[in-house]
């Protein structure tokens, strides 16, 4: 008996040897039972063992994170969404000292001159041009009512950042306008026969620009960045429009007339302007506004709105200058009349004016680690309102790539291309588009768009 006990003992010592050299790496033994002597209370029959113990725990095999293709991080926190009414958010969010932020948008839209009418004007030799020496362009682009707007917008800022907490300068300007004119307009400047009736008034402002300067602060929370700012502004020019026009034609033929009766409004003479007009009348015929905006995402923009010229008092309106416009065209003569104010006249006046809130807002959809896609939207009061997709690629590291396409509800398609350069401390980013009355359609290409914008840290 004693020999059989012997005997089971260096057999299971021989099994745990092999079980230890042969067995699975990741296993670890850490207990083993094994009995050395056989009860002698209880008979024995064959050979009886108690069978080890084993306790296994994995043990845990380091890994390296996998190298993205490109740094990813840095660009996502500062590229900024479409609309530069956003970049303060954007580069205060990188920020750790003092930063700098610059933007500036053109875009003009209108359906009454191809871009190829610019040929048309270097021909006329340095005389005044009118409509009516663009009659051949303007046939090319016919496509309903005439619809003419300028949109521009330059912001700078200019702060600190301590920790979480930021406070800085700022100064911005704002261009909205739209003009209507009804299609036969166009039609009779072309040489073509308008083809029926048409009766058209409008009443209202059809231009809008403002400057405006002050200071804001901005908040960095772990989901969130949120800026306000406030300030004064002044207007620099802003209208009251009335427009009436009348066609009579039966389709062979016609007669029609349209008047515009406009007066101008501005916080300064505008006829006597010089570098210090705009920042005394501001100071002292300004009212106050303020503007809101936020970001939402931690490590990465997700969403943002913002509402901006929020008016808190009203700002003067120191003088005054109408402006007229009238037209005429009959199948009796062979070319329409067109007679407009030559010289405006600057006169006081005692008007207010209250600044017209814009508003803003966007969502980004990461559709891979490289890109994004993003939906953004923009309402004016003059314009109209924007509604756009965007994508952009991170090419390399410091490089991206953008394209962009954006609806304006006065009847515009605008399509856009950017790049964008990012350094350790600095960013800028640069687009440009052209925008058609038709969509997708080349012919009605008429109305071209920059944008251009920036940010450094100190």
């Amino acid at each position: 008996m004693r020999n059989k006990a012997y005997c089971l003992v260096l057999w299971m010592l021989l099994m745990l040897l092999a079980t230890t050299l042969l067995g699975d790496p990741d296993v670890v033994i850490t207990q083993v039972t094994i009995p050395t002597t056989l009860p002698s209370t209880q008979p024995v029959v064959g050979t009886q063992t108690t069978v080890p113990t084993f306790q296994t725990e994995p043990v845990p095999v380091p890994t390296e994170p996998a190298l993205p293709m490109i740094s990813v991080e840095p660009e996502w926190a500062q590229f900024p969404p479409f609309d530069i009414d956003f970049e303060l958010l954007s580069a205060f969010r990188t920020s750790s000292g003092f930063f700098s932020q610059d933007g500036f948008e053109l875009r003009l839209q209108q359906n009454l001159l191809p871009l190829t009418a610019i040929g048309t004007l270097f021909s006329l030799n340095g005389a005044t041009p009118t409509l009516l020496n663009f009659g051949a362009d303007i046939e090319k682009v016919l496509s309903g009512d005439v619809n003419l707007s300028a949109i521009a917008n330059s912001d700078f800022h200019f702060g600190h950042t301590v920790d979480n907490f930021g406070i800085g300068v700022f100064m911005k300007s704002d261009v909205d306008s739209l003009l209507f004119l009804p299609e036969w307009v166009a039609q009779t400047i072309a040489g073509k026969i308008p083809p029926a009736n048409d009766v058209y008034d409008f009443s209202g402002s059809v231009i809008d620009i403002h400057a405006s300067a002050g200071i804001f602060a901005a908040l960095k929370f772990d989901y969130f960045q949120v800026a306000g700012e406030i300030g004064m502004y002044t207007p620099i020019l802003t209208s009251h429009f009335n427009t009436t026009a009348n066609l009579v034609s039966n389709g062979a033929v016609y007669a029609g007339t349209a008047t515009v009766d406009g007066l101008l409004y501005s916080s300064a003479d505008l006829g006597a302007l010089d570098l210090f007009t705009i920042p005394h009348t501001l100071l002292t015929s300004g009212g106050w506004k303020a503007d809101l905006s936020v970001l939402i995402g931690k490590e990465k923009t997700l969403a943002g709105f913002s509402v901006s010229n929020i008016p808190i008092t009203a700002a003067k309106l120191n003088y005054i200058a109408p402006w007229d416009l009238n037209f005429e065209a009959s199948s009796l003569s062979a070319t329409p009349t067109m007679t407009t104010t030559e010289k405006l006249i600057w006169t006081p006046a005692a008007h207010t004016y209250r600044i017209k809130t814009v508003i803003a807002a966007f969502v980004n959809v990461p559709f891979s680690e490289v890109g994004f896609f993003q939906l953004h939207g923009k309402w004016r009061p003059l314009s109209g309102t924007d509604i756009g997709g965007m994508l952009n690629f991170f090419i390399t590291d410091g490089f991206s790539l953008m394209g962009d396409f954006t609806y304006n509800t006065s009847g515009f398609y605008d399509y856009s291309v950017g790049l964008g350069f990012y350094g350790e401390k600095t960013r800028t980013n640069i687009d440009i588009g052209i925008g058609s009355r038709r969509f997708f359609d080349y012919a009605t290409l008429t109305s071209p768009r920059i944008s251009i914008s920036s940010s450094a840290s100190y």
